[in-house]
């Protein structure tokens, strides 16, 4: 039996930016596999006579998109349960009955605590859905956590493109980006600019999933 303080409790099953392993690691240790296998009405009302603690909707959303994470490969195949399964990592609004688009952050950041739980290849689907929330946010190079989603392009234009800003990227990747005056409109500097606000939110979000504490 884990034993969760109230105040843990509450943190644990209401609050965001807590990351989908730490779920897999809690309910683990409180139910075993069980909770994979469990209607969710059973997991929900298990998780409130265990710890004691209400479950707000995105948590059940977030632990619900573990849960298939986990025992079918719909995240890799069908990229509604993908688009889904990211927003959910994200403390974002599920709508069930319609495509919400995800943003390249969002998507940055989902994979990469997905990666963490279990990573499989992805399928041209679901490939095709990430390159269309890109081309529509405008990123043209993507960092490299769906990197494997990379269009190659014909264009020399965006084959220097790409090249270009991967070049100043790796460069200056880690360090507080300044963009000289009268360059804004700069098609490299647009994309390294995307890239860094990319790289900010996934590094703060885990920021702050290391900084909750459960104990």
């Amino acid at each position: 039996m884990v034993v969760l303080s109230a105040a843990s409790s509450a943190a644990l099953f209401t609050e965001r930016f807590i990351p989908p392993e730490v779920y897999v690691k809690v309910l683990g240790r409180m139910f075993g596999d069980l909770w994979l296998r469990w209607e969710p009405e059973t997991l929900w009302a298990e998780i409130r006579d265990e710890a004691g603690a209400a479950i707000s909707d995105g948590v059940r959303d977030k632990i619900n998109a573990l849960r298939l994470l986990l025992s079918a490969d719909n995240f890799w195949e069908d990229f509604f349960v993908f688009e889904k399964t990211i927003l959910a990592f994200n403390d974002k609004m599920i709508d069930p009955t319609g495509i919400q688009v995800c943003l390249p952050h969002e998507l940055a950041y989902g994979l990469t605590v997905a990666n963490v739980v279990r990573a499989k290849p992805f399928s041209p689907e679901v490939t095709n859905y990430i390159r269309a929330c890109c081309a529509q946010d405008g990123l043209v190079v993507y960092p490299r956590v769906f990197s494997f989603a990379q269009p190659i392009y014909e264009s020399l234009a965006l084959k220097d493109l790409v090249d270009s800003t991967l070049k100043t990227w790796n460069l200056d990747k880690f360090t507080q980006l300044k963009v000289p005056a009268g360059e804004e409109s700069d098609p490299v500097v647009i994309q390294v600019a995307k890239l860094h606000d990319i790289e900010v939110y996934v590094r703060e979000r885990i920021d702050k999933g290391l900084h909750t504490e459960i104990a």
